[in-house]
C-alpha cells in the first residue's frame, strides 16, 4: 500500500497530535503533519499533501482535497458526487481511518489492491450441543496463536446471536460483517466481475469493519440482531473468505460454527484444514454419534482424519492425571478421530470495562497450547505424505 500524506489544520495542537497518533496506531501507511489554523498558507498545505483534515467550517473551501472535521455526528457528510466531505472529529480511530481511505479513493480513483502474501490456515470449531464451550475454546485458541505464536488471527462467528461483543470492545462507526459483505459485492460489480471464483482486485478497507482484542486478534463488529453470516450463501461465503485470504492480512482464520450443521457450515468444514469438535462429556452421546454420521455422509470419511475431538472441562486435566491426550480409539467408539484432547476446566473469566477476558493460566492454558499445536501443526501422517 502506498504512503498517504495527511495534514491536520487545527487551533488545538494537542488534539491534532492525538488524532495523528491514533490514526497511525491503526495504520502505518500515513505520513502525518499538524499545522496551526492561524497560518495563511492553507492552499500551499493542500498542494503539498494528499489529504487535508481541516478542523473548522466550510469557509476554508477551495481545494478538492479538503475534508472538514465536525463537532457533531449529525453534521457528517459523505457526498461523493459533489465531493463534499465532513467526518466526526471525535470518532474512533478505526472509523476515522476507514473514512479517510474511502474519501481518498473517491478523490483519486485509487483503491486498495489485494496481494496474497502468505498461506492462510482455515480452522473450524464446532459442537454437536450448545453450552459445550465451542466459542470459548475457539477464542482461547485464537488468543494463544496471536499472543504466544505471533500469528495474525481473524475470528468469524457463525452463531445465531453472536457473542463477540462480550469479548471484544466495540466502537461507534465500526461496521459489521453484513455491511462488509454488501460493500464487497458492490466492489465486485464495479469491477465487472460476475463470478465469485474470480479473485477480487480490490476490496473494502478492513479497518472500518473489524475490532481487535488486547493481543491483536480481530473479528467483525457484532450486530444488534441476528448474525448476518447465518444468511450467507455458499458463493457469498467463498467471496468473503477469499477477500480475507487475499488481503494478506491474516495467518489464521478461525470459524466458530457453534452447533449448526447448515449447508454453509458444512462448506466451512470441507474447506478447513482442521476441525475441532467440542464436547463436554468424555463418553460419546447418541447425539454426538449422529453428528459424526452426518459429517461423514456430507463430507466423506476423510473428514475424521482432520478432526480433533476436544473434551472440554475434563476432570483428567484438573486432577493432573496422566494421559491428557489420547488417540480416541476403543471398542465402544464407532468413530476414530485424528486425535482426542482433554481440556482442563477454565479458571473463569475476569471482566474489564464490561468485556470478558479469557485467562490462559494453569492447566487450562496448557490444554489450549496443545489444542493450538494440534490445530496448526501437521500430523505425522501428513509429514510422511509430504516427504522429507
Amino acid at each position: 500500500m502506498e504512503t498517504i500524506s495527511v495534514a491536520i489544520i487545527t487551533d488545538d495542537r494537542e488534539y491534532g497530535r492525538a488524532l495523528s497518533l491514533s490514526i497511525l496506531s491503526v495504520c502505518k501507511n500515513f505520513m502525518m503533519d499538524v499545522f496551526c489554523k492561524s497560518r495563511e498558507d492553507c492552499g500551499a498545505i493542500c498542494d503539498s499533501h494528499d489529504l487535508v483534515l481541516y478542523d473548522g467550517s466550510d469557509e476554508a473551501a477551495g481545494k478538492s482535497n479538503l475534508v472538514f472535521l465536525t463537532e457533531k455526528p449529525s453534521m457528517v457528510i459523505n457526498d461523493f458526487s459533489q465531493k463534499k466531505y465532513r467526518i466526526y472529529k471525535y470518532a474512533s480511530a478505526q472509523s476515522a481511518v476507514s473514512s479517510i481511505f474511502r474519501i481518498y479513493s473517491a478523490m483519486t480513483g485509487r483503491r486498495m489492491v489485494n496481494v496474497r502474501s502468505r498461506e492462510v490456515k482455515l480452522l473450524v470449531f464446532s459442537s454437536w450441543s450448545g453450552g459445550a464451550g465451542c466459542s470459548t475454546l475457539a477464542l482461547a485458541t485464537g488468543q494463544e496463536l496471536s499472543r504466544f505464536r505471533g500469528k495474525k488471527v481473524m475470528y468469524l462467528s457463525f452463531e445465531e446471536l453472536e457473542s463477540t461483543g462480550d469479548y471484544f470492545e466495540s466502537f461507534g462507526g465500526v461496521r459489521d460483517a453484513g455491511r462488509y459483505l454488501y460493500h464487497l459485492l458492490k466492489e465486485k460489480e464495479s469491477q465487472g466481475q460476475t463470478s465469485v471464483m474470480e479473485p477480487l482486485r480490490c476490496s473494502p478497507f478492513l479497518e472500518g469493519y473489524v475490532l481487535k482484542d488486547d493481543f491483536g486478534m480481530e473479528t467483525f463488529a457484532p450486530t444488534r440482531g441476528r448474525n448476518p453470516l447465518k444468511d450467507v450463501t455458499t458463493e457469498e461465503l467463498y467471496l468473503l473468505l477469499s477477500s480475507l485470504i487475499d488481503s494478506g492480512r491474516y495467518d489464521v482464520i478461525l470459524m466458530d460454527l457453534g452447533n449448526c450443521l447448515s449447508k454453509v457450515s458444512l462448506s466451512c468444514i470441507e474447506m478447513a484444514e482442521r476441525l475441532c469438535v467440542v464436547t463436554a462429556g468424555e463418553k460419546e452421546d447418541s447425539r454426538e454419534i449422529r453428528y459424526f454420521q452426518h459429517l461423514i455422509y456430507s463430507c466423506g470419511e476423510s473428514v475424521l482424519e482432520k478432526t480433533v475431538r476436544a473434551v472440554n472441562m475434563s476432570p483428567l486435566r484438573e486432577s493432573g492425571a496422566e494421559g491428557d491426550s489420547a488417540a480416541g480409539e476403543s471398542a465402544e467408539d464407532p468413530f476414530v478421530c485424528g486425535e482426542t484432547l482433554f481440556i482442563a476446566k477454565s479458571p473463569g473469566f475476569c471482566m474489564e470495562s464490561g468485556i470478558r477476558k479469557i485467562s490462559l493460566e494453569g492447566a487450562f492454558g496448557e490444554s489450549i497450547n496443545r489444542l493450538a499445536k494440534s490445530m496448526t501443526e501437521p500430523t505425522d501422517a501428513e509429514q510422511t505424505k509430504e516427504g522429507p
